[in-house]
C-alpha cells in the first residue's frame, strides 16, 4: 500500500489502513513489531499512539495475548441493542436481526477470537449450496463484517476476520413500470384519502416510509 504517514499505510484498494508500531520488549530486550488493519485513518492513528504509550509504560507485556473472551451469541445482543438499534435505520435494525439469527446458527457458541477467515468463507459457501440467493448471502456477510469491525473498535478482538472476504456477484434487479391504464386503475382502486398518496408516489418515486413521514412543512 501507499504510506500515509509514519507508521501508517493505506491499502492498495483504498478501503483501509495498516498501522505499525515498533518497541523494545522491556522483559526480553527484543525488538517487537506490531501491525493492525483498521478501516479508518483516525482509528489507526489512535491505535499507534496507544500502543506506543503502552510500550513505554511496560503495559504491553501485561496486555499481550489477553483478548476479551466474548461469545458470538452474546455479542450479537450487545451489537444489536447498543449499536444497530441506536445508530441505524429501523429497516437496517430489522434486517440485521434476521441476518444475525442465521449467523448465530453457525457461530453462536464460538468465541469472537476463534472465528477465522476460513470459517467465514465456508459459511458463505454453505449458504450458497443451501440455495440462498447471492443478495441474501451478501447481506449476511455485510452484517458479519460490520459486527466484527465493531468488535475491533470495542477491543474485544484484535482484527476483523471477515476483512477481505469477497461478496457474491448479484444480477441487476429488473423493475416493471406501470403502464398508463394500470396507473389509472391503481388510483381508482384507492379511497379518496389514499389517492393523493398514490399520485404522489407515482410522480416522485417516494417509498412508503417516506410518504408516511411527510409533514405539512415538507409539502409546503
Amino acid at each position: 500500500g501507499k504510506r500515509v504517514e509514519l507508521g501508517i499505510w493505506r491499502w492498495a484498494d483504498g478501503k483501509g489502513y495498516i498501522a505499525e508500531v515498533n518497541y523494545s520488549d522491556p522483559e526480553t530486550g527484543h525488538r517487537v513489531r506490531e501491525q493492525k488493519s483498521i478501516h479508518r485513518l483516525d482509528l489507526a492513528q489512535e491505535w499507534r499512539l496507544t500502543r506506543k504509550a503502552d510500550a513505554l509504560s511496560g503495559e504491553v507485556l501485561r496486555k499481550k495475548d489477553q483478548s476479551t473472551a466474548v461469545r458470538f451469541e452474546s455479542f450479537v445482543t450487545e451489537y444489536l441493542e447498543k449499536w444497530t438499534k441506536l445508530k441505524k435505520k429501523e429497516s437496517t435494525y430489522t434486517r440485521d436481526r434476521y441476518s444475525t439469527e442465521r449467523l448465530k446458527a453457525v457461530f453462536g457458541s464460538r468465541m469472537l477470537s476463534e472465528i477465522r477467515r476460513r470459517d467465514i468463507e465456508e459459511y458463505v459457501a454453505q449458504r450458497l449450496t443451501a440455495g440462498r440467493s447471492p443478495p441474501t448471502v451478501n447481506r449476511e456477510l455485510c452484517c458479519l463484517k460490520n459486527m466484527l469491525r465493531k468488535a475491533v473498535d470495542w477491543e474485544y478482538i484484535e482484527k476483523n476476520a471477515a476483512w477481505g472476504v469477497k461478496q457474491q456477484r448479484e444480477s441487476p434487479t429488473e423493475f416493471k413500470f406501470l403502464l398508463a391504464d394500470e396507473i389509472e386503475r391503481l388510483i381508482a382502486a384507492n379511497t379518496p384519502e389514499l389517492q393523493a398518496l398514490a399520485i404522489l408516489a407515482i410522480n416522485t418515486g417516494m417509498r412508503r416510509e417516506e410518504l408516511f413521514k411527510l409533514e405539512w412543512l415538507d409539502v409546503g
